[in-house]
């Protein structure tokens, strides 16, 4: 486990720093891979906050808690939230699995982009169902690469949209 703690208007002590690796040692057996820990200890007048930050291999996790002691104050409700917490469904995909997916699905594209060319009508509803789904798989990878999913599907629909309203001029 890789633990940043940054104190503000703190001094981290050697002794702050172990109690927190202590605390979140439980992490590394609750979530799979390495993880990256990033704590952040605030004090001001009357406010003693903690952050915290969990970036694994599929998901990245965060919360805050604000009481009136800094060492209760370090994740108390994040542990114990993530041990009844499975990280299942379709971000916990592993991300090679996802690439070949998207491979699988480029050349799908690939392949409809040769038949509308040729003017074949079968393929313009097959252009239009692969675009749908590109698009469905560039959503679900937004955790990853926003902007590029962005990006993609916006392409997905203007390809939709070029394949319902202009198709039929391909095929005079």
């Amino acid at each position: 486990m890789n633990l940043e703690i940054v104190g503000r208007h703190i001094e981290i002590t050697p002794a702050m720093r172990d109690f927190a690796f202590d605390k979140l040692r439980k992490l590394e057996k609750l979530l799979d891979g390495p993880l990256e820990v990033h704590l952040v200890l605030l004090v001001e007048k009357h406010r003693q906050l903690a952050e915290i930050q969990v970036k694994t291999r599929t998901a990245v996790l965060s919360g805050a808690e604000e009481t009136g002691d800094l060492f209760a104050s370090i994740p108390p409700d994040l542990i114990p939230t993530l041990e009844g917490f499975q990280l299942t469904g379709t971000f916990s995909f592993d991300l090679t699995s996802w690439g070949w997916v998207h491979l699988i699905v480029g050349v799908l594209v690939a392949v409809a982009g040769v038949f509308v060319l040729r003017g074949a009508v079968w393929a313009r509803t097959v252009g239009v169902a692969v675009a749908a789904v590109s698009a469905l798989l560039n959503f679900m990878w937004l955790p990853y690469y926003p902007v590029w999913s962005i990006l993609i599907i916006a392409v997905d629909v203007l390809v939709i949209w070029a394949l319902t309203a202009h198709g039929r001029d391909i095929t005079r």
